[in-house]
């Protein structure tokens, strides 16, 4: 069963630089072996910058996907992925459509923008800590 976040550790997450959040993400979402985006229409939501890049949001725990219903996208749904699949199937998919993470977006701004590439090789090296946690000391 996913672990419970108190409003409080959601403000104090919310209150931290993005790098730490970004820290944040990646420790969770290795820990509770899913992440969570936003569907609207039969869709995955999407974002965009100036320049054209096109962004998938993700987010550590449900709560967090919800504040952003709240504000920006209130006909969406927090959408669970389970981080496997997400490892195996959705970064092939971001890089066949040339879209990246925008990871832990907030309603007051900012997200940490990764190529699927990128995210993989973070989320199998937090994974990778969480299953053989003394894998630096075996010398």
């Amino acid at each position: 069963m996913p672990r419970a976040i108190t409003q409080r550790e959601m403000d104090g997450v919310l209150a931290i630089p993005l790098k730490k959040r970004f820290g944040y993400f990646l420790k969770e979402v290795a820990g509770e072996r899913e992440l969570w985006t936003l569907l609207l229409n039969g869709g995955i939501v999407t974002m965009g910058d100036n320049d054209g890049n096109v962004f998938i949001p993700l987010w550590p725990f449900r709560e967090f996907a919800m504040l952003f219903v709240k504000v920006e996208w209130s006909d969406a749904e927090p959408e669970r992925i389970d981080i496997y699949r997400f490892l195996e199937k959705w970064i092939e998919d971001a890089k066949e459509e040339s879209v990246r993470f925008g990871v832990f977006p907030t309603p007051n701004g900012g997200s940490i923008p990764v190529s699927p590439d990128d995210l993989r090789g973070y989320i199998e090296f937090e994974l990778s800590q969480i299953e053989d946690p003394d894998c630096d000391s075996e010398e």
